[in-house]
C-alpha cells in the first residue's frame, strides 16, 4: 500500500488535504497563544488538483501557503518544512509573498529565509506561498501510515538562532 502524505492544519483540516492524507502539523511562535502560525497544502498533478492518494513513484506539485496570525505581534523571517523520509522534493521557489525570501532544498528540509532587514518577513495577517516538486516513495518503500510535514517558523531571520 503506497503511504499517502497527510495534511492536518493548526485547528482545522483541509478537506481536499485530508482525502490525500497529508499531515502538516504546524507549531506556534513562543509561548504566546497570540503568536500562532497555519499551513496549508495544495497538491497538483500537471496543473490539476489532486483529492486522491498519492501514486507511488510519482511527481507532483506542492504548495504550502504559511499565514502569518492576524494577531502575531511580530512578522516571520524564516521557516523549515521537514520532508518525510522516502520522499524527494526538488526546484523549491517562493510563489507569492514578500520578494525578499529565497527557498531552497537543504538535506531533507525546505528551507525559508528572509534577506531583508528584521522585521521585513511575514508580517502578522499576511501569508506566504512556497512551491516544489516532490516525488513520492515508490511503492516498495511506502508505509501504510500518513507522511508527516513537520512545519516551523521563526521570527528572526536566521532559523539557526
Amino acid at each position: 500500500m503506497m503511504r499517502r502524505p497527510s495534511a492536518m492544519v493548526t485547528g482545522a483540516a483541509l478537506s481536499s488535504v485530508v482525502a490525500l492524507g497529508l499531515v502538516l502539523p504546524t507549531s506556534a511562535l513562543g509561548d504566546a497563544p497570540k503568536k500562532t502560525f497555519t499551513v496549508t497544502l495544495a497538491v497538483t498533478d500537471g496543473g490539476v488538483a489532486v483529492t486522491g492518494p498519492l501514486a507511488p513513484a510519482h511527481t507532483y506539485g506542492f504548495a504550502f501557503t504559511l499565514t502569518n496570525g492576524a494577531k502575531s505581534p511580530q512578522a516571520f523571517g524564516s521557516a523549515h518544512i521537514a520532508v518525510p523520509t522516502g520522499y524527494q522534493a526538488d526546484t523549491p521557489a517562493v510563489a507569492a509573498g514578500p520578494a525578499t525570501f529565497h527557498l531552497v532544498v537543504s538535506g531533507s528540509t525546505l528551507a525559508l529565509t528572509n534577506s531583508g532587514p528584521t522585521g521585513s518577513g511575514v508580517v502578522p495577517g499576511s501569508a506566504i506561498t512556497l512551491t516544489a516538486h516532490v516525488t513520492t516513495p515508490a511503492a516498495d518503500a511506502c508505509q501504510a501510515t500518513p507522511a508527516t510535514w513537520t512545519t516551523q517558523v521563526k521570527q528572526s531571520n536566521d532559523f539557526s538562532g
